[in-house]
Formats: structure tokens, C-alpha cells, sequence
């Protein structure tokens, strides 16, 4: 082959380095926009959950407070109720194009609801009749957050694994911030107790939601038995589970030995 410009023989193997060279470096562009993107959208989570942290311990007495940690603290771990599922889904799915499972999504959901609903129902029963008056409704808080969650968690991992992360930084950071704008709104009008914390982070977590489900768009119809898809991801990602929970309820010990054994306003103080 010639060098039109200097008419002289390239070696042969110019031209396809120059093709792998520019496959390398569209590849680096494409990882370096995906780190810029989940990059961003953490970055703003943990900006507005530091304001967070700040804003609405100010805004709420003591108790008040102490319950509200109380319910951040156990939410945390809502993501044990699903087994090990969304994290089994994420290694099924992981690296494949969105069209390629996109029709397990929907029977994965309908999974996901039923088995929290087999845990839900009979806890929220014992909670109401075995737990006082706040604990209660913190528990049953808890434990109806665990399907919003989970959900949520596993519309993001279908995006993570298909490698669409626009969608994924925008609910990170959606969460805290819708969270952060709606208390402070509602302190402008009156000061919000722990249960109107908790229901203002429903509604924020809520919204995460609808945003997911209408970018997923998951297909009504599927001939995928959601029972069949439920037993081969919980195989797959309940170790997976347990040492990501297992790490974390170490770091939070401390937290749950108080808030067993000390009263509400000595948790949070600790807190």
C-alpha cells in the first residue's frame, strides 16, 4: 500500500494499528463519559445528603430525631428482604444490551412484590400488635419501604448492567435531593415531626421510582416464569448479600446495641 502524500510502501501493519489505536481510544472516551456521569450523580448525593445532615437536626426536637435515625439506621438494610435477587440480576444481566433481557424485568418485578408481600404482610401484623405507638410506626415504615426500595434497586441494576448510565446518576442523586427540597418546603410552612420525615421520604423515593419504571418501561406480557427467574438470581447473589451485609452490620453495631438498649433521646444524642 502507498502513502498517497509521499508515495512511498507503508508497512503492512500501519493501517490496522491505527484502527485499533482509534478503538482504544473511543473506548477510554466512552469509559471516561460513563465515570463523568455516575461520577456526577454521586457527587450531588452526597452533597445533598450532607445538607441533610446538617438541616434536619435543626429542625426537629430531640425524640423526634431519634426516631428518624431509628428509621434511617433499620431502612438501610432493607435490601436483605430480597434475598440476594436484584444482585443474582445484576450478574445475569451484566454487560448485555437492554433488549437482551428486557423481557425478564417484568416478571422479575412481579417476583420481587410477591416475595416481599410473603414477609410484609405477617410483620406488619406482628408489629402492630407487639410494638407501642412510634416503634410501631417506624417498623411498618421499615418494612413497606423494603418493596419501594428493592424495586427501585433492581430497575437500576437493569440499567447499570446495559451500561445506560444517564438514568442511574439522575436517580442517585434524585433521591437526596428530592428528599432535601421537599423538607426544606415543608419547614416553611410548619416543622416537620419524624413521621412526616419518613413520609416525605416515601415520596421521594416514590418518584425515583416512576422515573425508573417509565425510562425501563418494563413489557406487561412475558411467557418468563417470574418463580423460575426468582429461584436461579437468588442462587446466584445471595452470597453476595450476605458479605455486603455482613461488612455494613459490622460498621453499624455500635448504633443498633444503643438503639436496643439505651432510651430514644440517648440514641439520639449518640446519633
Amino acid at each position: 500500500m502507498l502513502n498517497k502524500q509521499r508515495g512511498k510502501a507503508l508497512p503492512r501493519g500501519t493501517q490496522v494499528q491505527g484502527k485499533e489505536g482509534s478503538g482504544r481510544g473511543l473506548r477510554f472516551s466512552a469509559l471516561a463519559r460513563d465515570v463523568g456521569t455516575m461520577g456526577s450523580g454521586t457527587l450531588l448525593n452526597i452533597v445533598f445528603s450532607t445538607a441533610l445532615v446538617f438541616l434536619v437536626p435543626r429542625m426537629v426536637n430531640v425524640e423526634d430525631y431519634g426516631y428518624w435515625q431509628l428509621f434511617t439506621l433499620y431502612a438501610s438494610y432493607v435490601g436483605f428482604l430480597h434475598l440476594g435477587f436484584a444482585d443474582g440480576a445484576l450478574l445475569r444481566w451484566a454487560g448485555k444490551p437492554l433488549d437482551e433481557f428486557h423481557h425478564e424485568i417484568a416478571p422479575a418485578m412481579r417476583f420481587l412484590a410477591g416475595q416481599h408481600l410473603l414477609v410484609i404482610v405477617p410483620a406488619c401484623l406482628l408489629a402492630a400488635l407487639m410494638l407501642p405507638g412510634k416503634p410501631r410506626f417506624v417498623g411498618i415504615s421499615v418494612l413497606v419501604l423494603a418493596l419501594l426500595m428493592n424495586s427501585v434497586t433492581l430497575l437500576l441494576f437493569s440499567l447499570q448492567a446495559a451500561k445506560v448510565f444517564g438514568p442511574v446518576a439522575v436517580a442517585t442523586s434524585a433521591s437526596a435531593g428530592g428528599f432535601l427540597l421537599m423538607v426544606f418546603l415543608w419547614e416553611l410552612w410548619r416543622v416537620p415531626n419524624f413521621r412526616e420525615l419518613i413520609v416525605l421520604y416515601f415520596l421521594s423515593w416514590t418518584g425515583v421510582l416512576v422515573y425508573l419504571w417509565a425510562r425501563v418501561k418494563p413489557r406487561r406480557q412475558s411467557a418468563d416464569s417470574g418463580w423460575q427467574l426468582g429461584r436461579d438470581y437468588i442462587s446466584l447473589g445471595w452470597p453476595i448479600l450476605l458479605a455486603n451485609t455482613g461488612y455494613s452490620l459490622v460498621s453499624a453495631a455500635d448504633r443498633f446495641a444503643v438503639s436496643a438498649a439505651l432510651p430514644i433521646y440517648d440514641f439520639a444524642q449518640y446519633s
